[in-house]
């Protein structure tokens, strides 16, 4: 027998595990898309947030930097204002006052300064050399600084023609365009600092003269980096140069003026996006990366602020309502399992009570009643089996009546499919024709068994007489013997008559082979007699017929007897 596999027996457990598995797949659907829509939510939001928050950090940073250009682009204009077609007359001493004021009035200044070309200030370069605040070249060149302890000290500008460390020179003359420098480290009052410079150049006209400078620390702008709290903490901000050092990274002072890749390997394909100054939000190693560019001044090399914050924090929320709405729906599931097991017990109650009955039925018993009444499916379901069953009971009556003989009952038939009705109606229909067919053969048995009975009576009739006439036959011979002795013994006295007695008892002796001929015949019609009444089945004129001849033969016999008696 092939192997059926397990298969579930019960309607209720089935309904139960269906509709289960229903609201299984539904639950996990429903908490799918919620927890994905969840999901994507919150990615959105945090990276709407994120973007906010970094531009808000851009636009701090942005501001505090727009000072110092400001301030620099003001002392170019002011000191540009000593050239031209009507110059105002400041000398050395002045303008170091006023770079000094300003430095004062700015805290958050590291130096001020100027740099001008040879001779380019008052022509005196020759004078000043290797004075306050001058080089052995004589330059105008003063750099005012603020120390450790906040003391402002005077100094001479250094590596201003050296490419690379002087680039906060090199850069405005190159391009008489204002320059936010990448960060880079500078001795000031003999410690070595990072910093930043933003540089105005001054230029009257198309010529060249110097430049106006700020530097601010990068100290400033990594303590605006740690004081971000995102995201309880897990965010981290960074500063990132339009060269890809980093100004500044929250907690992670030591990699001020590094490269970005040191921040994070994976960081170093934003690189492209930070030097084009476009703002960038995206998704990867596990975290949601966002950077939020911002130009200061007139400068040509964009900052950005960038945003680092981990997936997982953004998905907490997200997740806990995701469980949230698991653990609602697994109760709801729950809810509704109990309710389908109830409401399939109510469905499958009524048919294992019909279930019960067709096995009664099955087994014979067609006295069971289904006491299911409902209106829907079930319920005409027990009223079809309540049907059948009643079909199925009237055909019975049928057929203990016919089983009692009574063969005048109608066979109820409920439509032309009805197959068992019809079954029963042509079998009553045949019983009736076999007992009327055996009704008259009997009739004819009866009839022949008369006749039969009428020959046998002739035929035990003729066996007497035979009997008597054979008796008259064998006193007859006795005596013939007897007076055969005693002409024996009259020889002498009846020898003429010898002749005549021995052709007598020729005679006498032929009349006993024909009698013994006669005996002979009258047996073979006794067998004849026997033989037709054991035949007397094959047929009533048969029986007769070999009736009438053994009485015929019997009559011959009884005749021939006569004659040899006679």
């Amino acid at each position: 027998m092939a192997h059926r596999g397990w298969q579930i027996r019960s309607v209720q457990l089935r309904i139960v595990l269906w509709g289960g598995l229903c609201l299984l797949l539904l639950t996990a659907a429903v908490a799918g898309y919620a927890a994905v829509a969840a999901r994507t939510q919150a990615l959105e939001a945090a990276q709407a947030a994120a973007r906010a928050q970094a531009a808000a950090n851009a636009a701090a940073v942005k501001a505090e930097m727009e000072v110092a250009m400001d301030a620099a682009r003001t002392l170019a204009q002011m000191l540009a204002a000593t050239k031209g077609n009507n110059p105002v007359s400041l000398t050395r001493e002045q303008v170091d006052g006023l770079l000094k004021s300003v430095l004062r009035q700015n805290s958050s200044f590291l130096g001020v300064y100027t740099a001008w070309e040879p001779m380019a200030f008052d022509g005196k370069d020759k004078q000043y050399a290797n004075k306050p605040g001058h080089d052995a070249t004589g330059r105008y060149i003063p750099y005012w600084s603020r120390g450790a302890d906040g003391q402002i000290n005077l100094e001479p500008l250094v590596d201003y023609e050296t490419e690379g460390a002087g680039e906060y020179y090199l850069c405005s003359r190159r391009t008489k365009q204002e320059c936010l420098i990448e960060p880079y480290s500078y001795a000031v009052q003999g410690k070595e600092v990072f910093m930043t410079s933003l540089v105005a150049p001054i230029v009257v006209g198309d010529r060249f003269y110097g430049i106006a400078g700020v530097d601010i620390a990068l100290d400033t702008l990594q303590e605006r980096t740690d004081a971000v709290n995102l995201y309880d903490g897990t965010a981290r901000m960074a500063l990132i140069s339009n060269g890809g050092l980093v100004a500044g990274a929250t907690g992670r002072a030591d990699l001020v003026g590094k490269p970005l890749p040191e921040l994070n390997p994976e960081y170093e394909h934003d690189l492209a996006a930070v030097q084009a100054g476009e703002e960038m939000a995206e998704y990867a190693v596990g975290e949601l990366q966002v950077y939020v560019p911002f130009q200061v001044g007139q400068s040509a090399t964009p900052w950005s602020v960038a945003l680092y914050v981990p997936e997982e924090r953004i998905l907490a929320p997200a997740n806990a309502t995701m469980w949230t709405l698991i653990a609602i729906g697994i109760g709801a599931m729950l809810a509704c399992l109990v309710l389908l097991w109830v409401t399939a017990a109510q469905i499958a109650r009524p048919i294992r009570k019909i279930t019960d009955v067709a096995r009664a039925i099955t087994a014979g018993d067609l006295s069971q009643a289904i006491e299911v009444r409902q209106a829907d499916e079930v319920g005409q379901l027990a009223e079809a089996f309540r049907g059948m069953a009643a079909a199925l009971a009237a055909k019975a009556r049928v057929a203990e009546q016919v089983a009692g003989g009574d063969l005048t009952v109608e066979v109820p038939v409920a439509s032309d499919k009805d197959v068992l009705g019809q079954a029963l109606r042509t079998m009553v229909a045949s019983l009736r024709d076999l007992i009327g067919r055996v009704v008259e053969t009997a009739a004819n048995v009866t009839a022949a068994s008369a006749q039969l009975a009428g020959a046998a009576a002739q035929a035990s009739d003729a066996t007497a007489q035979i009997t008597t006439t054979m008796q008259q036959i064998a006193t007859g011979t006795a005596q013939q013997t007897e007076a055969i002795t005693r002409a024996a013994g009259s020889v002498e006295q009846l020898a003429r008559a010898i002749d005549g007695v021995a052709r007598g008892a020729q005679e006498q002796a032929a009349s006993v082979a024909k009698s013994t001929t006669v005996v002979g015949q009258i047996s073979s019609a006794i067998g004849q007699v026997t033989a037709s009444a054991e035949s007397g089945a094959e047929g009533s004129q048969q029986a007769a017929a070999a009736a009438k001849t053994g009485v015929q033969t019997v009559e011959q016999t009884i005749a021939g007897m006569h004659a040899i008696r006679e």
